[in-house]
């Protein structure tokens, strides 16, 4: 009887198993963050190095066990391993710590979301948003009977993309001849504040669900720009400000599925003067040299509340259903594009 010799496997095999390994390598290095997480060792661990014993007795876990999971941290660069019993802080493990950490990191490792993606493939065979199907509700329902939640999400997205990318996006919006502009989901006023500071003749209105607006930047309540700015709470889909010259909508519609967008866009058309302008800030999918991220973001998006990242035709499609005209996609420097468009017409209706 003659053994069987395996065939010799070909350089795209060993690719691919290089690659399927990335992927095995990276979802351990996910449970093991969430697992330091859940002991809390981004708040325990002190600014000079600790011993794994010590820390042991903290997080009520054996010390050997514990060492385990100290060095997975260690190659990922959440923590830093000094020789064989002792483990310090990193930045990252910094950024991680419940008080004083970065709000985005606090975000994306939240436990609340991980137990959404585990309902990823639910999601696509079409039984649901995997964010409800996880909490029995939806998102941003969640948000406002969830005032930590909320907080972690608006601090993320107020704090997350940073006050450059930010100011970037202000300085290539057109407001010429504008005197009001409303950011509509503007959550705690970031961008409005971005705005405001460039225009000092605009008013401004700030205007989301109540959780978002809860915390709004000082800047729009106490001070010069307070009195400029108004604070509303509403729901896009149902009611918008009235008779405003901009409408600026970032990142709002990549969390609505198609229909919820046409319906966001429909109400804004309503309340708009025949002049006003509505200035969608949002990626585009057809923006080859932020593939990988939007493809991310694009599924996080489902995974959350049923959106999508789109490309410029699908936007031109959707304002076209609500009744609007596409007007332009202006660059701004950033991953995201200005998708600028006009009331199509005053015939009754609108």
């Amino acid at each position: 009887m003659t053994r069987a010799t395996p065939l010799p496997a070909s350089p795209a095999s060993g690719q691919l198993n290089t690659q399927l390994l990335a992927l095995v390598t990276a979802a351990a290095g996910w449970a093991a963050l969430q697992a330091a997480l859940a002991l809390k060792i981004p708040d325990l661990l002190e600014e000079t190095p600790m011993r794994v014993t010590e820390l042991a007795e903290r997080t009520g876990t054996g010390p050997a066990r514990l060492a385990q999971l100290v060095a997975v941290l260690h190659q990922a660069g959440i923590v830093h391993r000094v020789g064989d019993d002792l483990v310090e802080h990193t930045a990252a493990s910094r950024a991680l710590r419940r008080t004083g950490g970065d709000p985005s990191a606090r975000w994306i490792t939240a436990d609340w979301i991980a137990v959404a993606w585990g309902r990823l493939a639910d999601g696509l065979r079409g039984h649901g948003i995997p964010f409800e199907l996880a909490h029995q509700r939806p998102f941003f329902d969640y948000l406002a009977e969830t005032p930590a939640a909320a907080d972690t999400f608006h601090n993320a997205v107020t704090r997350g993309r940073g006050s450059a990318l930010t100011d970037m996006i202000a300085a290539t919006v057109d407001l010429t001849g504008a005197t009001t502009l409303a950011d509509i989901g503007g959550g705690q006023g970031e961008l409005l504040v971005a705005v405001l500071a460039r225009n000092p003749g605009l008013a401004g209105i700030l205007f989301d669900l109540p959780a978002a607006v809860r915390s709004p930047l000082a800047a729009l309540v106490i001070g010069e720009m307070a009195a400029r700015t108004e604070i509303r709470t509403g729901d896009v889909l149902r009611e918008a400000p009235a008779g405003v010259d901009v409408y600026l909508l970032r990142s709002t519609l990549h969390m609505l599925d198609d229909p919820d967008c046409v319906a966001a866009l429909t109400t804004i058309r309503k309340a708009a003067a025949p002049a006003s302008r509505i200035v969608l800030v949002e990626m585009l999918t057809d923006d080859w040299a932020q593939e990988g991220y939007t493809a991310l973001s694009s599924l996080q998006m489902f995974v959350l509340s049923g959106g999508r990242e789109r490309s410029e035709r699908e936007f031109v499609a959707l304002l076209e259903r609500a009744g609007l005209v596409f007007h332009s996609a202006t660059p701004t420097g950033t991953p995201y594009r200005l998708i600028e468009a006009r009331v199509v017409s005053t015939a009754p209706g609108r």
